[in-house]
């Protein structure tokens, strides 16, 4: 973030309105040249916590900021066609879980609640060829959405039962594609691929993730792509787990 000035970078993380055990203004980060970086390690798994920030200067705390509902737990891409995108009648959609989140193809973090994917919201160019709804149209879409529920919302809120920490989706999926279009060979095209969206909001999350849903082969369920779909379905997890560094994912 931004500092009007230098210091030191002091945190407090609250759960209920009051510090975790460690946590009650402990120093994470030096504000300098008008910025700083701050580095959280270790609060357990929960939530939701709420992160408290300043900046002393001479003893004295000389600016702060708050941020609200920072959960803990796993995080899970969503990708493929439209049984990942969310397909399923919105009058029988799943009710949303407190400890489920969704990064949604805004690149904003909220409570996950069918649909989970929005193409003509999108960041990226590959879902929506740039031409990106305004938020009033982004909502209006949303309460009007006759069609919608995917695997997501299920998945997550069964995680929270099995583990008992928050789980994070990151909605990544788009109806009607193939795995040629899915190819990491597009990887440097970035959001205007497929697979290169994918890798971006990776790096924008910045951080590891416990695996990738994955959720296609209508489209590939013809007589030419049946004959490459193993190989091409090997390609993809090498190189999710090269690109996304984890070889165990």
């Amino acid at each position: 973030g931004t500092a009007a000035g230098v210091g030191a970078v002091e945190a407090r993380v609250l759960k209920g309105g009051r510090p975790l055990k460690g946590w009650n203004w402990r120093m994470v980060g030096v504000a300098r040249a008008g910025a700083y970086e701050a580095r959280l390690d270790r609060i357990p798994a929960g939530g939701p916590y709420g992160v408290e920030l300043r900046r002393v200067e001479a003893g004295k705390a000389a600016e702060k900021m708050a941020v609200r509902e920072i959960f803990v737990g796993d995080v899970w891409f969503l990708a493929g066609q439209s049984n990942m995108q969310g397909i399923g009648n919105m009058n029988r959609a799943p009710k949303p879980h407190p400890l489920v989140r969704c990064f949604y193809m805004t690149d904003e973090w909220g409570l996950a609640s069918d649909p989970l994917h929005q193409l003509g919201a999108a960041v990226d160019f590959v879902h929506n060829n740039g031409q990106r709804l305004e938020p009033a149209a982004i909502a209006r879409e949303r309460r009007q959405a006759i069609k919608g529920v995917g695997v997501g919302v299920f998945f997550g809120t069964e995680m929270v039962r099995r583990t008992g920490v928050p789980q994070g989706l990151v909605a990544c999926a788009h109806g009607g594609t193939s795995m040629a279009q899915w190819s990491p060979g597009l990887k440097e095209q970035g959001g205007k691929s497929l697979y290169g969206a994918m890798w971006r909001r990776f790096n924008k999350l910045g951080q590891p993730i416990r695996g990738i849903l994955w959720y296609q082969g209508e489209s590939d369920a013809n007589a030419d792509a049946v004959r490459v779909y193993t190989q091409r379905m090997k390609e993809l997890v090498a190189a999710t787990r090269a690109d996304f560094r984890q070889p165990n994912l």
